[in-house]
């Protein structure tokens, strides 16, 4: 397993990742079939990321050409929160428990620092232990709960707010 930048190239795999996590997970954003992208759009999005020097993509690449997971720091360009970074990972689930999420954190918070950022921020579902777990491991600690933040078919969930510092 390979940690690195995200390319252009890996349009398609992209898309074929948030595919497979909009299908297979109910602690990411997106529902089945909410997503709306061609390959030339995830491409678009991918390369104004790559413009961006507050912005941060990495995925996990495995040797079949899929990706497994990725990981995106985002920042503001205000001056007051220059050093924020928001945090969003994903990985698929036939990767979870290999170490895949850790390894893709770990990498991130490293090369965030580059990018100026010394506070990094994410929320998640606070039924989510174990991605809970995982950030708590990189040096995360929750700062606040944000309560039926979330609709899933019908039923409300609570979001905790989690920061390292």
């Amino acid at each position: 397993m390979n940690i690195r930048g995200i390319k252009i190239t890996d349009s398609e795999a992209m898309l074929d990742l948030n595919m497979k996590l909009d299908e297979e997970s109910d602690f990411m954003l997106f529902e089945k079939g909410e997503r709306k992208l061609s390959v030339a759009s995830q491409a678009e999005i991918i390369k104004g990321a790559l413009d961006q020097k507050n912005v941060l993509w990495l995925v996990a690449d495995s040797k079949n050409e899929d990706l497994d997971g990725y990981c995106v720091v985002s920042g503001k360009p205000q001056f007051r929160v220059k050093h924020v970074g928001s945090l969003v990972i994903g990985v698929v689930k036939k990767s979870w428990s290999k170490g895949i999420g850790f390894r893709l954190l770990e990498s991130t918070i490293e090369r965030s620092s580059a990018l100026g950022f010394t506070r990094l921020e994410l929320s998640v579902r606070s039924d989510n232990q174990r991605a809970i777990s995982l950030y708590k491991k990189a040096g995360f600690v929750i700062e606040g709960e944000r309560k039926k933040s979330l609709n899933i078919s019908g039923n409300y969930f609570d979001e905790l707010y989690m920061a390292k510092v």
